[in-house]
């Protein structure tokens, strides 16, 4: 039931200390070298302060934020056909902080040509019975990051290329971020050969994930390295 469990076990076996918070009323030991918080849920009021205020005290964090996670889904009346739908997170911190630092984190279905494979949990419905089983896809909103285009840093130094499931992009505004006194640096980024879609309710559309729109002349409209 705890689908963290597996990450704090891991950061004990490297020698950390681990104290599991509930985000809905957090309390910080006051020994707290980092704080780690994975997808931010509505509410996010309490532990976002609580970040904000280790922060300003000259604490050091990991937030990791993504806007969808994709259900894959087949249904009997449509013929069994595989049906994508990214399931709403609700972070919540991407409107009440980071876009007043100059960092936006679109609400788009983010999608890379450079795509990998992976097995990923499908459910059948049919009029008798719900059930799931893997399905292997490869498809475009799991992004392939591969370290050639990591930028130069100890973070990614020792990384392998990356199955990265359902990423948001980041927009960074460089001028807000220096009336902040802040700086932020990109250290892995797609292909330059990644699209977006404007994702508003329903399954994703067979257009959305074949490729990005088109301009007049019938080019392809990237976004280029993301």
């Amino acid at each position: 039931s705890d689908v963290y469990a597996f990450a704090r076990q891991a950061l004990a076996n490297a020698d950390f200390r681990v104290t599991a918070m509930d985000p809905a009323s957090p309390s910080l030991p006051v020994d707290t070298e980092v704080l780690v918080w994975l997808q931010p849920r509505r509410p996010a009021e309490a532990m976002l302060n609580e970040l904000v205020r280790f922060l300003r005290a000259g604490g050091r964090a990991f937030v990791a934020v993504q806007h969808f996670a994709m259900q894959s889904r087949q249904y009997e009346e449509r013929g069994f056909d595989v049906v994508h739908w990214p399931q709403p997170q609700l972070p919540d911190i991407d409107e009440q902080w980071l876009d007043e630092l100059g960092v936006d984190l679109p609400r788009e279905v983010f999608f890379d040509e450079q795509k990998t494979a992976i097995s990923i949990d499908t459910q059948i419905a049919s009029a008798s019975q719900r059930s799931f089983k893997p399905a292997e896809a490869a498809l475009p909103f799991v992004v392939h990051a591969v370290a050639a285009n990591f930028r130069s840093s100890p973070v990614p130094a020792n990384l392998g290329a990356q199955a990265l499931l359902f990423p948001s992009r980041i927009v960074l505004d460089d001028a807000r971020l220096a009336e902040h006194g802040l700086r932020a640096r990109p250290l892995i980024l797609s292909s330059g050969h990644s699209w977006s879609c404007a994702w508003a309710g329903g399954w994703l559309s067979e257009e959305a994930l074949a490729g990005p729109p088109r301009d007049a002349q019938d080019q392809p409209l990237w976004l280029g390295p993301a």
